[in-house]
């Protein structure tokens, strides 16, 4: 409990943290912002917890415009920062000059759709079995001005060994 309390207040206030979370929230009220006629957004970040990790998380809500499908929200909000970077289009042509490798189902929504109604989440932890008996786990970090690689690297590694440690090999 005492290290998960200081992983909270690291999150709260590493500025680093923060600058990640605002581009991600700042792009998503933004395109969010073209859909709807209003836009709520929560003051301040909170962490939300899970078993094996925590996030910085700060709500956005919004009455849609009449009309506004699903697929226009998907179209418009994905890839967010966390996957995509940002500025959207400069980031995405770096990534796909410099990744050795298709993302595939990585980062993709995954939900459903039944009639008007949708949830979706972002598959940005994530693993493909593959018919080859193969498993390929996925998982990224954010990268932003002020990031120590050897310190995404370890975050990198800490999120690959959750999926990991749930494989039941």
């Amino acid at each position: 409990p005492a290290e998960a309390e200081n992983f909270r207040n690291e999150l709260l206030t590493d500025p680093k943290e923060r600058l990640e979370q605002r581009v991600v929230r700042d792009q998503i009220n933004q395109q969010f912002s073209t859909l709807c006629h209003s836009v709520s957004v929560d003051p301040e970040p909170r962490v939300i917890r899970f078993p094996q990790v925590q996030h910085l998380y700060q709500g956005i809500s919004g009455e849609l415009k009449n009309g506004t499908g699903i697929a226009t929200i998907l179209q418009a909000l994905h890839p967010t920062p966390a996957l995509g970077g940002s500025p959207r289009t400069v980031a995405q042509d770096i990534i796909k000059r410099m990744e050795v490798f298709a993302r595939g189902w990585y980062g993709a929504p995954v939900g459903w759709i039944h009639g008007e109604d949708a949830e979706f989440a972002v598959a940005i932890r994530s693993a493909l079995i593959s018919d080859h008996r193969q498993i390929n786990l996925y998982a990224g970090v954010g990268l932003v001005a002020g990031s120590d690689a050897e310190a995404e690297w370890r975050e990198m590694n800490q999120k690959l060994r959750v999926l990991e440690e749930s494989l039941d090999l």
